[in-house]
């Protein structure tokens, strides 16, 4: 299990990097020159697409925008530095939301979700078959509309029972039960 999780890490870590250059290189374009209210609209927009959410990005360019007009004179450095601690500061908050323990006597579910091709098939295939190693009774519902192989590489790499969806909710995400 240690080792899927390292494994696991190294990839998130080497994504994140990938998206950070892509993030901080967008930014620094969009304040190398002077910036004004569509700056700060298109900054927002960058936080959203970046996957950041609407408070969180919303926080983030207002933040940016004062800071902004109490330090005009702000290099691309200086911006840079104060969105990476304003990041850390949202990061470091208390979640909104705590999670309730777990009752020992309730099923357990895990959702997973995540953009195309970033890993969730073969997550939950390991995830269900490291589970299922430890005794634990695991049953996958599978929604996922776009690839057709994917019930199948998840019975196959897990050994778990599975819920699919019927071709009359396919386009809809939904699943059913026979």
């Amino acid at each position: 299990m240690l080792k899927f999780l390292k494994d696991r890490f190294s990839k998130l870590k080497k994504a994140l990097s990938k998206t950070t250059h892509a993030l901080t290189t967008r930014i620094k374009t969009l304040f190398q020159g002077p910036w004004d209210e569509k700056t700060f609209e298109y900054l927002e927009q960058i936080l959203y697409e970046a996957d950041l959410g609407t408070v969180c990005a919303v926080e983030l360019v207002g933040k940016t925008k004062a800071h902004l007009k109490k330090h005009p004179d702000a290099h691309l450095e200086d911006i840079l530095a104060f969105l990476h601690a304003q990041s850390l500061e949202i990061l470091e908050k208390e979640p909104a939301v705590k999670p309730k323990p777990a009752e020992k006597s309730l099923p357990k579910v895990i959702l997973i979700v995540g953009v195309n091709g970033s890993g969730k098939t073969t997550s939950i295939a390991k995830l269900a078959y490291v589970l299922k190693n430890e005794g634990k009774n695991v049953l996958l519902a599978a929604a996922d509309t776009f690839r057709a192989a994917a019930t199948e590489q998840l019975v196959n790499r897990s050994h778990a029972p599975i819920r699919k969806n019927t071709p009359s909710h396919a386009k809809s995400g939904a699943t059913s039960s026979p």
